[in-house]
């Protein structure tokens, strides 16, 4: 009986991409975001909240953060307010992730200050 030639460092690589294709890269990247986003915001005082600026082709602006989920595998998507007060819901795939977390001065003091939700999907 012949015993068949078994790569396991292959192996070992295909078990692993197979895991992390189950888990989504999105999830992977939106746990790392939570903790950077809660860190950004935990320096902040009463009187600023945490913004996003992004720069692209059509432009460049920042809105105000409420909240951020993710898609697996690839999208996160991050819901917010623009100085107009109009929603914002903006999706992007986990590769063109780019953006400045930003402290914006808050309109009103006297409003409690929102939290940014994060939700698994």
């Amino acid at each position: 009986m012949d015993i068949p030639n078994i790569n396991f460092d292959n192996l070992v690589k295909t078990i692993e991409q197979t895991e992390h294709e189950k888990l989504g890269y999105a999830s992977i990247l939106f746990k790392q975001l939570m903790k950077e986003i809660k860190a950004f915001n935990s320096t902040l005082d009463d009187e600023h909240e945490t913004a996003i600026y992004l720069t692209s082709a059509g432009g460049s602006f920042n809105f105000v953060v409420t909240h951020v989920k993710f898609k697996d595998p690839y999208l996160i998507v991050f819901y917010g307010i623009l100085d107009d007060g109009s929603e914002i819901e903006l999706i992007q795939n986990v590769s063109q992730l780019n953006f400045v977390l930003m402290k914006k001065k808050r309109p009103d003091p006297q409003v409690p200050k929102r939290q940014i939700g994060f939700s698994i999907s």
